[in-house]
């Protein structure tokens, strides 16, 4: 599954897409929510982080996403 997603990008450096994402938090991997300029609180779980509505306080941590726009995925 890695071979389809992006290699890890800086916080500073914004997703083009709203969407769920991986982001490091220490040595763990989290999925948060990207929704317009803000990232949500970040969970283990994805399904919980798809639902928060909890602005995250450490909006620089790395992150990573799908390599390919998710409208053109095959399903």
């Amino acid at each position: 599954m890695t071979e389809n997603l992006t290699p890890w990008l800086p916080g500073d450096v914004k997703p083009v897409r709203d969407g769920l994402y991986q982001r490091l938090f220490g040595t763990k991997e989290i999925f948060a929510r990207f929704c317009g300029r803000e990232w949500y609180v970040g969970f283990e779980r994805q399904e919980l982080a798809e639902e928060v509505a909890v602005l995250s306080v450490n909006p620089h941590l790395p992150w990573r996403g799908l390599a390919q726009d998710p409208a053109t995925i095959v399903k």
